[in-house]
């Protein structure tokens, strides 16, 4: 076999960038913005000493510039120096009206990652259990071996001035040992879900009934609580902002710059970082953020391209991961096709580009294409998916993404808009072929807004007979048992009546659609580039778009019927 057909077989630029910082599939240049990994964690250090001291960080790269690897690597650290930090990584937001609960949702998602070799062992475990164990020494002293729930509510929010009750409530039920029933509905409520038997089970008020703006006060409580904690167990959080780029609209920007400045201002122990083009920062965030806002990023860190020797390092390494016997050679054949076209200054991104065409082609060509730019990119977040599911959690507006182009790009699809429901489940309508077709969206995990998304998908169907209605949901969010949704099954034997089509998506197809909302965010971001004949280029959304009309194999709305919930 020859040194290029090796390198097909295990091709290490197959994938150019850093699917989430967790993943250690990838290694990078030690040496390549070394100085700024150090001062971010120095940064880390000195918000653990002065829990409540005003600070935030930002992080400015090109596209391809490595900020994601750049995530890795103070991760890496924070373990390596084992700091007392919880390391967080949130996505860009799509609502300004859901910025708080999807911050705390991704908060949540992060500390509920493991920090060592046994899964359990996670950073809210390791918090959790230290407050069950001041609940339970406390409950000693007063002679009782078993603290009782309300006792215990009493002496957090004594301890903790401000703490949220319901937060005690369900932290104290996910600690419970001998229900773990209980334990899986609080660890549900933590992570956001409005199932109306959480109020039952656990003590918490409500959520299916509460206001959009109710939901997102409480969410904030719940943060300011999370800092509380943080600041008890002498732990500090690292959260980083990650794929910003794509978020666009004033009033998106500004929540989440409301929401940064409530981070600074109010909670404690915790540091926020945005990773940010520096041209959307400048030319957008810097003229749209209050001044504020603005000021509060004093700390930044401006990374670097490749010199020349970082480059050919970059191969190097990663040429060793995927072939720790006979990598100088393979390295050296990559090297000795690319004499001359490496330069001083490049993007990582454009030097693992650069690797995978002399890999693909045998020689470095003048232009590579972009559906195999978008055949990559998708490869790597399927694969990110199958692996990590549990970190996407169910995501109406995920799931609408992903929806909202393929109609447009692969189905033709005029006219598509988003009517208003109140928010609690998502009614999207389109034309095709002369008709008029709806397509619901609802990852509820309550009767009150399945059976009122029904409702509305009877009417649509009663008002265009000829046309088609499709309720969508991730199978994740479960349909319980006909006696105890009556009034849900009542609509859905209406809607299924009226041929409505139920699609539930399982596992494989969630992969599907989730990478397909993240292959969007990642265009629009400016994150997937090519070497064209007139240089590096990011891809649009036309160039999405064309991609998914010619290049895209799956059928999305591939129906699942009720039968298989």
């Amino acid at each position: 076999m020859s040194i290029q057909e090796e390198l097909r077989s295990r091709n290490p630029f197959a994938s150019t960038a850093a699917s989430n910082p967790w993943d250690n599939a990838y290694p990078t240049v030690s040496s390549l913005n070394n100085e700024i990994r150090d001062r971010i964690v120095d940064l880390v250090q000195n918000k653990a000493q002065q829990p409540c001291a005003p600070m935030a960080g930002l992080v400015l790269g090109d596209a391809g510039a490595g900020k994601t690897h750049m995530l890795k690597r103070i991760l890496s650290q924070i373990q390596e120096n084992q700091l007392p930090t919880v390391f967080v990584c949130v996505r860009a937001f799509t609502m300004g009206e859901k910025v708080y609960r999807d911050l705390w949702q991704g908060m949540f998602i992060s500390m509920s990652r493991s920090c060592g070799r046994n899964e359990k062992h996670t950073r809210f475990n390791v918090m959790a259990s230290q407050l069950m164990n001041d609940c339970r020494r406390q409950a000693a002293i007063a002679g009782k071996s078993n603290p009782e729930v309300s006792e215990s509510v009493r002496y957090l929010q004594s301890e903790l001035p401000g703490f949220h009750g319901d937060f005690a409530r369900a932290l104290l039920a996910y600690c419970d040992p001998n229900s773990e029933k209980k334990r899986q509905m609080a660890l549900g409520w933590l992570q956001g879900e409005a199932d109306e038997d959480s109020g039952r089970m656990l003590g918490v008020k409500d959520r299916s009934v509460m206001s959009e703006s109710d939901l997102e006060r409480e969410a904030q409580r719940l943060i300011l609580s999370l800092g509380l904690v943080l600041a008890r167990c002498k732990t500090s959080m690292l959260l980083c902002f990650d794929q910003l780029d794509g978020m666009r609209g004033s009033d998106l920007i500004n929540a989440w710059g409301d929401a940064v400045a409530f981070l600074v201002n109010d909670v404690s122990c915790v540091l926020p970082m945005a990773f940010v083009r520096a041209d959307t920062w400048y030319e957008l965030f810097g003229k749209t953020l209050d001044n504020a806002v603005v000021e509060r990023f004093v700390n930044k860190f401006p990374l670097k391209n490749c010199t020349l020797e970082q480059a050919e390092e970059l191969i190097r390494v990663r040429a060793g991961a995927f072939f720790p016997s006979g990598a100088e050679e393979k390295s050296d054949w990559i090297l000795d096709r690319l004499r001359g076209k490496l330069k001083n200054g490049s993007s990582p991104r454009v030097v693992l580009d650069l690797a995978n065409r002399v890999v693909v082609w045998g020689e470095e060509k003048g232009a590579s294409s972009l559906f195999d730019c978008f055949d990559r990119t998708l490869r790597d977040e399927r694969g990110k998916l199958t692996d990590d599911l549990a970190s996407y959690p169910p995501n109406s507006e995920h799931l609408l993404r992903a929806l909202e182009i393929y109609l447009q790009s692969v189905q033709n699809f005029e006219n598509v808009e988003r009517q208003d429901t109140g928010k609690k489940y998502i009614f999207l309508t389109g034309r095709a072929n002369n008709l008029e077709h709806a397509f619901i969206i609802n990852t509820e995990k309550n009767a009150a807004a399945t059976s009122a998304a029904l409702k509305r998908g009877v009417r649509f169907l009663e008002e265009n007979p000829f046309g088609t209605c499709r309720y969508i949901t991730d199978k994740r969010c479960g349909f319980k048992e006909r006696e105890q949704w009556p009034s849900v099954y009542k609509e859905m034997d209406k809607f299924m009546s009226l041929s409505g089509k139920a699609l539930l998506l399982d596992e494989r197809r969630l992969v599907i659609w989730y990478a397909l909302a993240s292959l969007r965010s990642r265009t629009e971001n400016g994150d997937i580039t090519y070497l064209s004949g007139d240089g590096e280029r990011a891809a649009d959304l036309k160039d999405l778009a064309l991609y998914l009309k010619q290049g895209f194999k799956d059928d999305i709305l591939e129906d699942i019927y009720l039968e298989d919930i």
